[in-house]
């Protein structure tokens, strides 16, 4: 896959879930997108963009993001079954 291909519908699909799944946990622990890039050292901007699927983040960003709402990553990553 080329950098400038478009990105295939699985994978829009998944990154939109994360920024789902994420701005849920977000909001149940009643955090704004500024104090949670604050915890994770982030610009609001890129919770911002996670959030609306626009941007994939690392492994690295998921755990940080994970352990700043108190979740496990896992919570935030849909499973394969939920394509079908």
């Amino acid at each position: 896959m080329h950098p400038t291909d478009p990105l295939p519908d699985w994978l829009r699909q998944w990154r939109h879930e994360i920024g789902t799944r994420m701005r849920d946990a977000r909001m149940h622990r009643n955090l704004t997108q500024e104090a949670l890039a604050e915890l994770v050292g982030v610009e609001r901007r890129t919770i911002l963009r996670i959030e609306l699927g626009l941007h994939s983040p690392s492994t690295d960003r998921i755990l940080y993001i994970a352990r700043a709402l108190d979740v496990a990553p896992a919570e935030l990553m849909p499973s394969a079954d939920e394509d079908e």
